[in-house]
């Protein structure tokens, strides 16, 4: 089984990703990690302004299994244009 989650938390969107699996242990660096998975996700992170956490549930004792969080503003930062003026993100 696997839960993905999209929560609102003040001025953050959480969008999280969990399992009860076996865990990811404690020696695990999600900032570290070199799999393609993660470099994805952090590369992501970095995109939306945000951050990333990764938690074995068995060890901060809540229960089995591994949940990843991305966190990032839920307004997008303004952009600076070459002439130093802030503007809103266009759309996509």
């Amino acid at each position: 089984e696997i839960l993905v989650s999209v929560r609102r938390e003040g001025g953050d969107v959480r969008v999280s990703v969990e399992d009860f699996g076996v865990g990811i242990g404690p020696d695990f660096g999600a900032q570290a990690s070199a799999s393609l998975g993660m470099t994805l996700v952090r590369g992501l992170a970095d995109q939306l302004h945000g951050a990333l956490a990764a938690v074995d549930k068995g060890l901060d004792g809540g229960g089995r299994g591994s949940r990843f969080t991305v966190a990032f503003p839920a307004e997008d930062p303004p952009v600076t244009s070459a002439r130093g003026a802030e503007r809103k993100r266009d759309p996509v």
